[in-house]
């Protein structure tokens, strides 16, 4: 098999500095509590996003596979595509297992090849469950269109990662340290239970930024990257002008490495901040509830 992942190209038109890209980076992603904060304007979500029925262009990741999951070759591209059809999860998983056209069985391979990869790196599961659990707002484990998205969202951003790094292209890579509780209690001589591994097994640590690999927790992998969601993640858009920049060659801007630490750092921060303020906003509503 050939599955081409094609992820909007916003690199392309948000060029760092200008008044868009530091909107952007002001906003920093969409945020959904009682006030939705969308990174971008209406007018730059309109133009770049795959809606049907457009011609977009789009940075595509093209990996090679077999059956069973086996990565044989990878390789990106910047292609201009046009977006046939738009499909919901529940259409999606309406759509798996039928053979009444070639759009249904294209489907139904992809979720026949996101289950392989899936079973090649079982221990991602436990990841997803820790995080469904911590944000209930994306439960979608049952979802069959929402495993393909998933297992060639991870594909898409381990590929780029060891891309960028065979390349020496500068980029911003995602870690998950491993939990802490185990090891603490091992050192204070505390022994186990049943309630304690209850606990140990339901945390889930939000991943942090680096300019380099480190090891992925959750994910099981020593690379790992954001690079699937320009439209609403900073971190995402920021990765496409770097390969703009140092990959494709068609973004000529300044480029100072003690500057991308410090943005990587800014990452860091905005992501803590976030974190706070969505776990804070949980529990005014859960006090607002009970009251």
């Amino acid at each position: 098999y050939i599955v081409k992942v094609n992820i909007a190209d916003a690199g392309a038109f948000i060029y760092p500095g200008s008044v868009e890209d530091i909107n952007a980076r002001i906003n920093y992603r969409n945020i959904h509590l009682n006030n939705p904060v969308k990174m971008l304007p209406f007018n730059l979500r309109r133009d770049l996003s795959l809606n049907q029925g457009q011609n977009r262009q789009v940075i595509t990741m093209c990996v090679v596979m077999n059956d069973s999951g086996d990565i044989e070759d990878y390789y990106l591209e910047l292609r201009d595509v046009k977006i046939e059809r738009n499909i919901s999860y529940n259409e999606c998983d309406r759509l798996i297992g039928r053979t009444t056209s070639k759009f249904n069985k294209d489907l139904s391979d992809l979720f026949y090849l996101a289950c392989a990869l899936e079973a090649k790196n079982a221990g991602k599961q436990a990841y997803w469950t820790k995080k469904e659990n911590s944000k209930p707002d994306i439960k979608m484990s049952s979802s069959k269109g929402f495993k393909i998205i998933r297992e060639f969202m991870v594909l898409y951003n381990t590929l780029i990662g060891q891309f960028a790094l065979d390349r020496n292209i500068p980029y911003v890579y995602r870690y998950q340290e491993p939990e802490y509780i185990t090891a603490l209690l091992k050192q204070n001589g505390i022994g186990e239970n049943e309630q304690i591994r209850s606990v140990i097994n339901s945390i889930y640590l939000d991943s942090k930024f680096s300019t380099s690999p480190r090891y992925h927790e959750g994910i099981k992998s020593d690379i790992y990257t954001q690079s699937t969601d320009p439209l609403r993640k900073y971190p995402d858009l920021y990765n496409q002008q770097l390969l703009h920049k140092f990959y494709f060659g068609d973004s000529d801007f300044p480029f100072d490495y003690d500057d991308f630490r410090n943005d990587v750092d800014y990452f860091n921060q905005r992501n803590a901040d976030l974190a706070l303020m969505r776990a804070e906003y949980v529990r005014g509503m859960r006090l607002t509830k009970n009251n």
